[in-house]
């Protein structure tokens, strides 16, 4: 299953990747997709197939890990809003990443969807290839984890107090 978070403002992104996943269906890659959002109007009109199940989840924090968990493949595009940033945070693929699914995140430009295209296909077709990158995965969310990222703050707010001190 390929899992998707996300709101619903994030919606652009969604329908960005939709056509790779409908052309890997039409390739004969089988797969089924887990939508979880805040928002049950985010799937309305995105089909696949008949052969090819979208399902709807509401996003919730307190459930949010048990639903990753359900995934083969978390998915996290991302797309430049008007104000001509990326929107759509890595949160989301460090949290795949702790559930042990490797996650594919990539900017919806240029050639990014052709190549996202074929590193999801190659993840669907490999179960020792999916547990392999899972394993690393939980490696990199460590590397994010709480406790690491604080210690980082820390060191950057006590360096900022030293520098205050000396004036």
């Amino acid at each position: 299953m390929v899992v998707w978070c996300g709101h619903v403002n994030n919606k652009d992104a969604l329908k960005v990747m939709w056509p790779a996943l409908r052309s890997l269906a039409a390739e004969g890659v089988r797969f089924e997709v887990l939508l979880v959002s805040n928002d049950p109007r985010i799937g309305k009109g995105l089909h696949i197939d008949g052969k090819h199940p979208v399902w709807f989840e509401r996003w919730e924090l307190a459930r949010v890990n048990k639903l990753m968990v359900r995934g083969d493949v978390a998915i996290n595009p991302q797309t430049r809003k008007g104000d001509g940033r990326w929107h759509k945070d890595r949160n989301k693929t460090v949290t795949a990443w702790a559930c042990g699914l490797p996650c594919v995140d990539f900017k919806t430009a240029g050639t990014a969807v052709h190549m996202w295209k074929g590193r999801l296909r190659k993840l669907l077709a490999d179960h020792e290839l999916r547990a392999e990158r899972g394993r690393k995965g939980i490696g990199r969310a460590r590397y994010w984890g709480v406790a690491p990222v604080s210690e980082v703050w820390l060191g950057l707010l006590r360096r900022g107090a030293g520098r205050c001190r000396r004036r």
